[in-house]
């Protein structure tokens, strides 16, 4: 390679990777999408990645550079998700039966906002207590100097494994919705930071087919939320905990972790991914 090829590809790669970053700067939810949620041992599987809101939004292409895990987990196993840098598609085979886990996390993203729309997007959020600590701080009217984490995940039940009924393990994200049962009536998933259960805060959940109505709810002490879904389908739980940063940094002062599941309750047809349909893209 010349050196100046060799320098029109660098320019390209870093074109490339600054434009990824914007686009995963954007939307208020996002969710890791399968082909489907319901596959056979060996069946390739597409993952794809959205944002936006209520299961509408856009793809989002594979950033490498802020991609700290991107894999599956089934049975003790864990495999990387495949795909290139700046697709918008990964791919999976898994062979194994059972009730699997994508995982998806990132690096952390830079986010600095004026002060008023940091406020603004606190309220939307739903993020009163932060609210409160900059006023008490004497922070309102100073900009918002905030980093986050994406923290996704998607059910997947593979082969002959037998009715899902939503038992999942936790993956060791920062945050996380654990799904602990879609059994009966109803669903039951737990927060968990660092590990621990976290109490008092607002988890959403939304039909893919149903996405004018919102679920509102707030985790207990032991984390814990529970809902009657009134349909079968594409479900979305998601979640946002914001906390100031323990060290002292130059660049930001608070870092939110944005967790996500996707799943689909056991009854009813085969669901196939997709942004509209909410199983994910």
């Amino acid at each position: 390679m010349t050196s100046t090829r060799r320098f029109l590809h660098t320019v390209l790669l870093c074109i490339t990777t600054l434009t990824l970053v914007a686009a995963d700067s954007i939307g208020h939810e996002f969710w890791v999408s399968p082909s489907a949620y319901r596959v056979g041992g060996g069946e390739l599987v597409r993952v794809s990645l959205f944002h936006g809101e209520r299961f509408a939004g856009d793809e989002v292409a594979r950033n490498v550079p802020m991609l700290e895990r991107f894999e599956f987990h089934l049975g003790g196993e864990v495999t990387d998700v495949r795909g290139m840098h700046g697709a918008t598609t990964g791919f999976l085979r898994p062979e194994q039966a059972g009730h699997g886990v994508i995982v998806y996390e990132t690096r952390e993203y830079i986010n600095p906002l004026p002060a008023e729309k940091f406020e603004a997007y606190l309220a939307e959020e739903g993020l009163d207590e932060i609210s409160r600590r900059r006023a008490a701080m004497g922070e309102t009217s100073t900009d918002g100097r905030e980093a986050y984490v994406r923290c996704a995940k998607a059910l997947l039940t593979v082969g002959d494994a037998g009715p899902f009924t939503g038992e999942t393990a936790p993956v060791g994200l920062p945050f996380e919705v654990v799904v602990e049962s879609v059994g009966g009536d109803a669903v039951e998933a737990r927060l968990l930071y660092a590990g621990e259960p976290l109490a008092g805060r607002r988890v959403v959940a939304v039909c893919a087919f149903d996405p004018a109505t919102l679920i509102e709810l707030e985790s207990d002490a032991d984390g814990l939320v529970r809902f009657e879904p009134e349909r079968a389908g594409a479900w979305m739980l998601t979640a946002l905990h914001m906390e100031r940063v323990s060290e002292r940094r130059d660049d930001v002062d608070w870092k939110s972790y944005w967790a996500s599941t996707t799943f689909e309750m056991p009854s009813g047809p085969r669901v196939a991914g997709g942004a509209g349909l909410g199983s994910g893209a």
